[in-house]
């Protein structure tokens, strides 16, 4: 099963004075790709080639993007011959975010409408997170249950909405903290690492 990972924020100006994007998307994005490589054939990774301050590659309004038209190109190429597996990266600055957040290394994003059925252990739903919910499981065995959380998210996240466009696409959104004072690049690393090895257990099963 081919699996595509995202990271729409991940290009940052070195010379900025203030957060113009995510500045630990990037890293983790290629962690989870390099680890993922060693055992699957099929992985796509898409960093982004625009800075979030020109153009939200995670919003509608970028759709006509030739970023854009490359992943739905994959995305549709990949879909057709079976499933697919999409993870959106993202991070966040723990000074910058609502306190309840700050103190996480990581949180899980899942679209509104789908939030009560995950609380409630619903029947299966658009974004099939309870087919995908050891990924929380293997957050909470690395970074500790306290550190990490499932969160609402809205129908404004654009590449969430594309895998819900798709029968055969699966997808979810994972935000790391920027800060290696409460998420470490050993913990990052480790995290992606456990992640690639249960996403090629379950989407890259050797034949």
């Amino acid at each position: 099963m081919p699996v595509i990972i995202t990271a729409p924020h991940s290009a940052c100006r070195k010379t900025a004075l203030r957060r113009d994007c995510d500045r630990r998307a990037a890293q983790a994005a290629r962690l989870l790709y390099d680890a993922l490589t060693r055992v699957c054939d099929d992985v796509t990774l898409f960093l982004s080639d625009t800075h979030r301050d020109t153009l939200d590659l995670n919003r509608a309004e970028s759709r006509d993007t030739e970023w854009w038209r490359r992943l739905r190109e994959v995305i549709v190429e990949k879909a057709s011959n079976g499933p697919v597996f999409v993870c959106d990266m993202h991070s966040f600055p723990s000074a910058d975010t609502t306190s309840e957040l700050r103190h996480l290394k990581a949180y899980f994003l899942i679209l509104e409408r789908d939030f009560h059925s995950f609380r409630t252990g619903g029947t299966k739903y658009a974004v099939s997170w309870s087919d995908w919910s050891f990924g929380l499981r293997v957050a909470q065995d690395v970074l500790g249950a306290e550190n990490v959380r499932v969160v609402r998210g809205s129908d404004v996240n654009a590449i969430l909405m594309e895998t819900v466009g798709h029968r055969n696409v699966d997808g979810i959104l994972l935000e790391v903290n920027e800060d290696v004072t409460i998420l470490s690049d050993k913990e990052l690393g480790e995290f992606m690492y456990r992640l690639a090895d249960l996403l090629a257990a379950t989407y890259c099963p050797v034949s």
